[in-house]
């Protein structure tokens, strides 16, 4: 993880008051969570870079409905490759029709 400036500083903290708060068990575990999710959103980026830009701001659209429909949960922050794919074919698709 890299960090800078006054941000950097603030999440660091953060994550001093987390660890103290949880110890070290529950700690890690939660910083497992985090470094599995972020692989998983990296996929999901690698994924993306398929499609056309056009699609990809479909893409990125429906995820942030997503992320604002779970209230910015973490879990949200990724679609599966069946979800992009959807996405895609029903950007394309003649017979589909958004109301």
């Amino acid at each position: 993880m890299i960090l800078g400036g006054r941000r950097g500083a603030c999440v660091w903290e953060e994550v001093v008051c987390d660890e103290a708060e949880l110890g070290p068990d529950e700690f890690t575990e939660r910083m497992d969570i985090q470094q599995k999710l972020q692989e998983q959103q990296l996929e999901m980026l690698k994924h993306m870079r398929k499609f056309h830009l056009d699609d990809q701001s479909a893409i990125l659209e429906k995820l942030h409905l997503q992320m604002e429909d779970a209230n910015f949960e973490n879990a949200a922050s990724v679609l599966s490759t069946e979800q992009i794919q959807e996405i895609v074919r029903r950007r394309v698709s003649p017979l589909f029709r958004p109301l």
